[in-house]
């Protein structure tokens, strides 16, 4: 008993003569693989949508980190201007 592959029998186009139409067992069938061929396109799109997911949220991360260091760096410029205008103001104090 052989095994056929759905995946390649849901590529086939199915049809009939002119003048006959289709009988249930292949509507069914016809309606079974544009379901499956559905379904596939849905879980390529579902693997796709999860990896640019995964990639913004790490560019998310990092960039707040980026923003945080950037953050401490300014404050602590900030600081030493601080520092020195009040050193500057010491020593025309001392003049």
């Amino acid at each position: 008993m052989s095994l056929a592959s759905y995946r390649v029998e849901s590529r086939e186009d199915y049809h009939c003569e002119k003048g006959r139409g289709f009988d249930q067992s292949e509507l069914k069938t016809g309606a079974l693989l544009r379901i499956a061929d559905a379904c596939e396109m849905m879980a390529k799109d579902k693997e796709r949508l999860e990896s640019q997911s995964n990639f913004y949220k790490q560019t998310c991360s990092r960039a707040i980190e980026t923003e945080a260091w950037l953050i401490r760096r300014l404050s602590a410029a900030k600081g030493q201007i601080t520092k020195l205008k009040k050193r500057i103001a010491e020593l025309e104090e001392e003049k």
